[in-house]
Parts: structure tokens; C-alpha cells; sequence
């Protein structure tokens, strides 16, 4: 067995001490990347009901799929593959502590491609922090799930297999993914993980576009959208009628079910109840036009998607194997000298608050958004998800708000809201690593400053001093933001990620 080694320290160390500034300007420590070496990898074993190891396991299959052999489900099987693995690449390889169907390699530069279990598609590469985002939404047989921000693909796949875990589509189990990404090269990519790697009942649930996630409004497709004799009735409907089909609406990968035109005929719609929100109008209500929202076409008949996730393009300096990658492989490209600059930031800041705002445009009432990104910055993270609860929450009062965080379903404690009565009191207090003036929000009883409880998974505490200035005015509108979660390569045995689970109450 090969024992772990540190990834080697590169010839120009010039972008570290480019990172290590970023990191100061951010609040950030600036020994964050001196833990690239105790990364691990992390694989995901394709076809598995991937779930919370703190929690129950999914209920049985409504509608299994015939003749076909169910995967590895039980730990010994888990094990098994893990052993398998470990004898392939030279490496230890252990299941997850937290997430089942994830393997933990030790060594950060073990390699997968030349494996039988990777050649075959029977395991994927997918970090742990990868895997909670995509966990958080808690996909459910019947959710249409819609992925902004999809390539290259792993998270995409992991909940096509949640939603193919329940068995072929039925009326009981008709969920879709639906997966965007600008880029068509990497779009490829994910093109690739779904035909190689997924089970046939998560692959036909399955559909792509290529096209701009801050602009995408293409509905879920029909409920019925698997059963044969309701392709037949539209089809007919369609030659009769001569309803009119938007081609752009047809997907560029997907299944023949999901690809059939008949299912995007303009006259197919459901109703929904939504508010949509834009940059350049502060909320339209669904009998409400206006000339500057970029979602004016949306109207009280447009279908939505019952879970979102946003898992944002930011500026990946908490992905610490990424950025090794990017910079030492001739194939990908140098870091340029404004990849970490305040402009690019500011860029991207601008690009995930336009994500996050369509991203929740495109969820349904009572659905739940996931919003995430492999950087470390609070301007990236804490200040887009404050901004948005602001501008959510600004025209209702504390009784009926539109917008909530909630806590992540690995974490085990009481959902945490700001005290404000001690918010006055916050510059006094010069540990910045700590959550202070906190409550539980069950009961709006003050409580001393604790730190929440994550079951086998340790996390860094949020940057909130900045958010508590800026948005001083607004703290009652903004108060769930203490539930995000802060993944820290020096604690969290992953890379950085930052996780918000946004529920939209009306």
C-alpha cells in the first residue's frame, strides 16, 4: 500500500502568495492551502441510493425495474467495493462515515482512470462537499429537479440515481433532472457520465440544454411525461390543433421520451402560484407585467421545478486540488494575473446573485433551493444569500415571508436565527471564528453562544461581521442566514464549499 503523498509544491509559487492575499482580503486564514496535502479523494459508487448515514435509507422502490440486478445496497457490498478499489489502485480506500455509496481515498493523487470500476462506470469521481450540496435538496420520487449550473456532471448524475433508485417512471415516481450549462464542451462531458455511468431508469429522467443558467426558463415537462398513451393524445392533439412548438425548448440531450416535440407545445402548462423576482424590478405578482424583469413571459399557468440547485461558478479557491490542477497543467491554462483580482470577483458576485435570482424564479412554492459554491469569500457566499433574503423578504412583513434558510440535513441542532438585541454588541467581540448572538428559532428564546452540531462532519463557522454592517437596517429579513454551513479544508476532511438551503414559503 502506498502511503499518502503531499502533492509537490510547484516551480512558481507566485499564485500562492496571490492566494494567500485573496484569502487575507476575504477574512479567510491564510494557512488554508497548507491542507492540500491531507485531502482525500472521494468516489462515488454509480447507482446507489445515496443518503445521510445519520438518517433512514430511502423506502423501497414503488416500481422496480424487471430482470435488472439491484446495485451494492448493504455495507458489506460497500465494503467490498472498497477493497476492490484499494487492490486496484495501490491506495486505502474506506466507505464514508456520513454519505452512503461515497469511498474515501487517502491519497490525493491516486488515480482512477485506468480501473475496472471507473472503465466500466461503475464509480465516479464526486467530493464529499459535491455530494452534501446535492443531498440538501432531498429529492423525492416525484420532484422535478433543475440544475443551473450542471457540468461537468457529477452532482447531476448523483440525483438522477436518487430519482432512478425509486424505479421506472410511474405516477408515483415521475421526478425529472434537468441540467444547464453555457458550455457546450462541458455540457459534453456530462453528456458522457449519464451514458456511461447511469442506471437506465435514472438515464430517461434525464434531459440537458445548452444556454445561459442566469436566462433558462424552460418548464419541467409534464408529470405524464413517461406514460406512451399520453404522447399519443398530444401528438393527435398537436396535428389537429396545430399548435405551435418552440424548438429551442427541445433539449439537446435527453431521453426519446423527454425529447418528443408534442411536450413542448406552447398550450401545455400547468398552473403554479410564484412571485418572481429580478435585478431590475423589486417583485412581480403573477397578474403583474413588467417592461425591465427579464422573466415578464412568465404568467399564473407557467409550470415550475419543485427543487433547484444552484451550484454557482465562483472563483474556486476553497476547491484546493482544483486550483493546484488549473495551474499546473499545461493542458488547462495558467492562472492569468486577474483570476483572484477584485474585478473578477466582483464579476462573478454579479453572475451568482443573477443565478440565484432565476434559480428561485424557476422554483415552485414550497420548494426548496440549494445554493453553493467551492469558495471560501463571504462576498461569494454570506453577502449574495444576505442580499437576496433582503430583496426576497422587503415587501412582506415578519409573519409572511417569501424566503428562508434552513438547515442542511446533516446538521443536528435547532435551526439558529440573529439575536438582534445583541447585534450592537457584535464589534466588541474580536473572535471572528465564532457564531455569537445566536438563538433558537423554535422558540425566539435568546440562547449563549453555541456552535451547531454536524453528525460526523466538522465545519467552519460563517463570516458574518461585514453582513452584520451592512445589512444592520435588515436583520430581521436576513436572520435565517445563520444556518448556511461552511465547509473548511483544514476541518472538514473535503475541499471548501459553501451550502445554503433556501425555502420558499409563498
Amino acid at each position: 500500500m502506498n502511503p499518502q503523498t503531499p502533492l509537490p509544491i510547484p516551480p512558481n509559487v507566485s499564485w500562492i502568495d496571490k492566494l494567500a492575499s485573496f484569502y487575507k482580503e476575504n477574512s479567510i486564514h491564510h494557512n488554508v492551502y497548507d491542507s492540500i496535502h491531507l485531502l482525500p479523494r472521494y468516489v462515488r459508487v454509480v447507482g446507489q441510493s445515496c443518503y445521510f448515514l445519520n438518517q433512514d435509507p430511502p423506502s423501497k422502490k414503488p416500481n422496480p425495474l424487471p430482470h435488472t440486478p439491484s446495485p451494492p445496497q448493504s455495507p458489506s457490498q460497500i465494503e467490498s467495493l472498497s477493497a476492490l478499489l484499494e487492490s486496484e489502485i495501490g491506495s486505502t480506500v474506506t466507505p464514508s462515515h456520513l454519505i452512503h455509496g461515497l469511498l474515501r481515498i487517502s491519497d490525493p493523487n491516486a488515480k482512477i482512470n485506468n480501473c475496472n470500476l471507473y472503465k466500466t462506470g461503475k464509480i465516479v469521481g464526486l467530493d464529499l462537499s459535491s455530494a452534501l450540496a446535492a443531498i440538501t435538496l432531498e429529492v423525492t420520487p416525484n420532484d422535478h429537479v433543475l440544475d443551473l449550473c450542471c457540468a461537468p456532471g457529477g452532482k447531476l448524475l448523483l440525483i438522477a440515481d436518487i430519482l432512478g433508485s425509486f424505479g421506472l417512471p410511474s405516477n408515483n415516481s415521475y421526478g425529472t433532472i434537468t441540467g444547464v450549462d453555457i458550455s457546450e464542451q462541458r455540457l459534453s462531458t456530462c453528456r458522457s457520465i449519464l451514458k456511461k455511468s447511469s442506471t437506465p431508469s435514472a438515464k430517461i429522467r434525464a434531459r440537458l440544454y445548452v444556454g445561459d443558467g442566469s436566462k433558462f426558463d424552460i418548464q419541467p415537462p409534464p408529470d405524464s411525461w413517461w406514460d406512451y398513451s399520453y404522447h399519443k393524445d398530444i401528438q393527435f392533439a398537436y396535428k389537429n390543433n396545430k399548435t405551435n412548438i418552440d424548438k429551442s425548448n427541445i433539449p439537446w440531450f435527453s431521453s426519446k421520451l423527454l425529447r418528443s416535440p408534442a411536450l413542448y407545445q406552447e398550450s401545455i402548462a400547468s398552473q403554479s402560484n410564484t412571485n418572481v423576482l429580478s435585478n431590475n424590478t423589486k417583485i412581480i405578482s403573477n397578474t403583474t407585467q413588467h417592461p425591465e424583469t427579464p422573466c415578464d413571459n412568465i404568467n399564473q399557468h407557467r409550470k415550475l421545478y419543485d427543487k433547484v440547485l444552484v451550484d454557482a461558478e465562483c472563483t474556486h479557491d476553497g476547491s484546493l486540488v482544483h486550483l493546484y490542477k488549473y495551474v499546473n497543467n499545461s493542458a488547462i491554462g495558467k492562472l492569468d494575473t486577474d483570476f483572484l483580482s477584485p474585478e473578477r470577483v466582483e464579476a462573478v458576485s454579479n453572475l451568482q446573485y443573477s443565478l440565484l435570482i432565476n434559480g428561485w424564479n424557476q422554483l415552485k412554492v414550497g420548494g426548496t433551493l440549494v445554493y453553493s459554491t467551492c469558495s471560501l469569500s463571504y462576498k461569494q457566499n454570506e453577502m449574495i444569500v444576505a442580499k437576496f433574503l433582503q430583496f426576497a423578504n422587503n415587501f412582506t412583513n415578519s409573519d409572511h415571508y417569501t424566503a428562508i434558510v434552513e438547515q442542511p440535513n446533516f446538521v443536528n441542532s435547532q435551526p439558529l436565527t440573529i439575536d438582534k438585541a445583541s447585534i450592537d454588541n457584535h464589534s466588541q467581540n474580536s473572535n471572528n471564528s465564532e457564531i455569537i448572538h445566536i438563538q433558537n428559532s423554535s422558540n425566539h428564546q435568546p440562547k449563549e453562544t453555541k456552535k451547531r452540531k454536524h453528525v460526523g462532519l466538522k465545519t467552519q463557522e460563517l463570516i458574518l461581521d461585514q453582513i452584520y454592517i451592512d445589512f444592520k437596517e435588515h436583520l430581521n429579513k436576513i436572520s435565517s442566514i445563520v444556518n448556511c454551513v461552511r465547509l473548511d479544508p483544514r476541518v472538514s476532511d473535503t475541499s471548501g464549499m459553501f451550502i445554503s438551503k433556501i425555502k420558499k414559503l409563498r
